[in-house]
């Protein structure tokens, strides 16, 4: 008898890129979908956010997550993971929604357009769980209380409107 993972995971994605990743923060799909079945192989089921609870997802499973929205995710990660038939979450930033960003570095991770408010309204009916990353990638490590929870809830309500 095989044991079970007892193990269990967030995987969190950036970038995905068509061919061969040359940065940190991108994967390709074949090396995604090579992981992924791997996992899949090993055991591991895969779960929505709304089987995640404090303590992260259940022994053997594995939520998978997509971080600051970028449009490779929708062109690339989406049609990938409807294909393997895995739940995902996308976590956009609000105010930077059909625009490029400042912090993406040259060598470190590509230069890539974020979701438009269509693309999230369009994954939010596919049934992919939309969550908040913020209003625009600002370091929050540097804001009071009363600051992060003002651009915490601004940022819900924002998305609310897109739902």
């Amino acid at each position: 008898m095989i044991a079970r993972p007892t193990g269990s995971a967030v995987l969190a994605i950036h970038h995905v890129t068509p061919a061969r990743a040359w940065s940190p923060l991108a994967v390709s799909v074949a090396a995604l979908r090579r992981r992924l079945l791997e996992l899949k192989r090993a055991g591991y089921r895969f779960v929505s956010l709304a089987e995640v609870g404090p303590a992260g997802p259940p022994p053997g499973a594995i939520a998978v997550t997509a971080d600051d929205g970028y449009s490779s995710q929708v062109a690339y990660l989406r049609p990938l993971l409807a294909e393997l038939g895995i739940p995902w979450a996308v976590f956009v930033l609000v105010e930077t929604l059909g625009s490029g960003n400042g912090w993406d570095v040259p060598g470190v991770s590509p230069r890539d357009r974020h979701l438009t408010t269509h693309d999230v309204e369009s994954l939010a009916r596919e049934g992919v769980t939309i969550g908040s990353h913020g209003l625009d990638h600002r370091n929050w490590t540097h804001s009071s209380d009363a600051s992060l929870a003002a651009e915490v809830r601004r940022s819900r309500e924002r998305l609310r409107e897109l739902s």
